[in-house]
């Protein structure tokens, strides 16, 4: 049923190009042919234009100059001339064109690049302050657990039974030995040194072994220090590193651009100086090699722009079939109606 729509390209598409002898200009003989001075021709279709005309008036003129119609001949010989020069021009300005539309790839791509860098940058500076609060996360957390630890056997040593000194032990057996010989205001002479003396005895000794404890606490603290600064030391390490990565990658990146921009202009500067051809099998200056389009210094705007873009070689963009979206029933309001195939 779908088929009553189909219509042959060929029918639409094709240009029948009559009296070409009668073309006054190029916008003329573009037009007898379906084109017009703004469309984008390639080289090989402006010989082919041109060769048609150029054989047509070539014959007209030769007929007229055999039928003594001089002026005529002349005056055809002079459009024909003019023609070149305007086919000439518009191959120029087709290469020209080529070269502005790959300068504006040129700078979409850079700036695609440059963009696609900094993203690629600020997602590695967060990749970097995540892992580096990891690692110092990690190094606390170890730090936590030493701590526990040490609090846990602190907790289980018991508090040392009192150990007096030589002299307090000689005034102890003082006192003993004078309550046994019933000598008993000495002995309340030495107690009493003993009572005077014992509490600082005492207070100096459990001082002591708090002090024995809290340097634990005091080294261990000591040791978490050392870590970490060690471990400051290691992530300043990583980030001055990353820092220098990053501007490495700028400085190449730049680099590559610069190279890449004076490679075209050398390309284009090369390509503005050939002379047009009209000729179908033109000279090599004008043949391009094989992988031309995927390697050629004068399209490096394009092929970067594919590049940043994630287009690979050979590989087509996908576009949906504008015929699919149109109901040949239920016509859009600007629809035109072509019968011309019947």
């Amino acid at each position: 049923e779908d088929d009553e729509f189909e219509v042959d390209a060929s029918v639409i598409f094709k240009q029948e190009a009559d009296q070409l002898t009668t073309v006054q200009d190029l916008e003329d003989a573009l037009n007898r042919f379906g084109y017009s001075k703004d469309d984008r021709i390639s080289r090989r279709e402006l010989v082919l234009i041109y060769k048609k005309i150029h054989d047509e008036m070539e014959h007209e003129i030769f007929r007229l100059a055999n039928s003594s119609s001089y002026a005529d001949a002349k005056e055809m010989r002079h459009r024909l001339t003019s023609l070149r020069e305007e086919f000439d021009n518009l191959q120029l300005s087709g290469v020209a064109n080529l070269r502005i539309d790959q300068e504006k790839h040129f700078e979409k791509a850079s700036s695609h690049i440059v963009n696609d860098l900094a993203k690629d940058q600020e997602k590695s500076n967060l990749d970097l302050t995540a892992m580096l609060d990891h690692q110092r996360a990690n190094e606390e957390f170890f730090h936590t657990i030493q701590n526990d630890n040490l609090d846990q056997t602190i907790s289980k040593i018991p508090r040392p039974k009192m150990r007096y000194s030589k002299r307090m032990i000689e005034l102890f057996r003082a006192e003993y030995g004078l309550n046994k010989l019933k000598q008993y205001d000495e002995a309340i002479k030495v107690r009493k040194m003993i009572d005077k003396l014992l509490p600082k005895e005492e207070k100096k000794f459990y001082n002591h072994f708090d002090k024995t404890v809290e340097t634990k606490r005091v080294n261990l603290a000591k040791i978490h220090d050392d870590d970490n600064a060690r471990l400051e030391e290691k992530l300043r390490k990583i980030q001055w590193n990353h820092i220098r990565q990053k501007e490495q990658e700028v400085n190449l990146t730049n680099q590559r651009i610069k190279n890449h921009t004076q490679d075209m202009h050398h390309a284009h500067t090369m390509e503005s100086k050939l002379k047009p051809e009209m000729s179908v099998k033109p000279s090599a200056l004008w043949q391009h090699r094989e992988n031309y389009q995927t390697t050629a210094a004068s399209l490096r705007g394009q092929q970067l722009l594919d590049d940043a873009r994630g287009k690979k070689t050979g590989q087509a963009v996908f576009a949906e079939s504008l015929v699919n979206r149109h109901d040949f029933y239920n016509a859009s309001e600007g629809t035109m109606t072509y019968d011309g195939y019947k």
